[in-house]
């Protein structure tokens, strides 16, 4: 196979535009909707009650929600960058910011697992 047939990384083939630009859209206001409603309350009202048997372990449950909401957030708008091959530098920076969301939300998560006495 001749080098100069190989199609160069910069003339891969696009999505095309709408289709992905309307699934990311959904996904991003499901996001959004899912922080808004379920992930939010944590942060806004601090008490017994909305942690319910959480609430010892308070700090690793804010730790878990709060590194969830930057990974979905940051997602869409990351795969968004990395499917249209735009802005290849903040692509790569978000991606950055997304996995240690989810190593830091990963953590907590397993320590509630292992800590939590039901």
């Amino acid at each position: 196979m001749d080098v100069a047939s190989v199609p160069h990384r910069s003339q891969a083939p696009r999505l095309p535009r709408w289709p992905s630009a309307m699934l990311l859209s959904v996904a991003m206001l499901v996001a959004l909707g899912f922080v808004a409603f379920f992930a939010l309350p944590y942060f806004l009202a601090i008490n017994e009650q909305v942690f319910g048997f959480y609430w010892p372990r308070r700090g690793w449950l804010l730790l878990h929600v709060g590194g969830g909401i930057v990974a979905l957030l940051t997602g869409p708008g990351q795969l968004w960058l990395g499917l249209n091959r735009k802005r290849m530098a903040l692509h790569r920076t978000l991606g950055t910011i997304y996995m240690a969301a989810v190593a830091v939300s990963s953590v907590a998560a397993f320590y509630l697992a292992a800590h939590t006495d039901l």
